[in-house]
């Protein structure tokens, strides 16, 4: 959903929205909706489920496109990520 249409459903400037989310979450709905994917990656990761598997059921558009906010947000790769917490 992008901010566009949230706006409009809300009936609201998208940049008002912005600003508003931003002050009540501390992020943006951007870097939210990255967190939110992330963590449930962590909980697939965890369960053993295969990298690939992972990065389209979290709505990643392959595996690098994961891997680069894998390890923005948690600073390891996800395979470094699954490998640590199976051990």
């Amino acid at each position: 959903m992008s901010l566009e249409s949230l706006a409009r459903e809300l009936d609201s400037n998208p940049y008002t929205l912005l600003r508003k989310f931003k002050a009540e979450t501390g992020v943006t709905p951007h870097a939210f909706r990255m967190n939110c994917r992330i963590e449930k990656a962590r909980e697939y990761l965890r369960q053993g489920v295969d990298i690939a598997e992972v990065a389209l059921e979290c709505g990643f558009f392959d595996q690098s496109h994961m891997h680069r906010y894998f390890k923005a947000i948690t600073t390891v790769t996800p395979k470094e990520y699954q490998v640590n917490f199976l051990q």
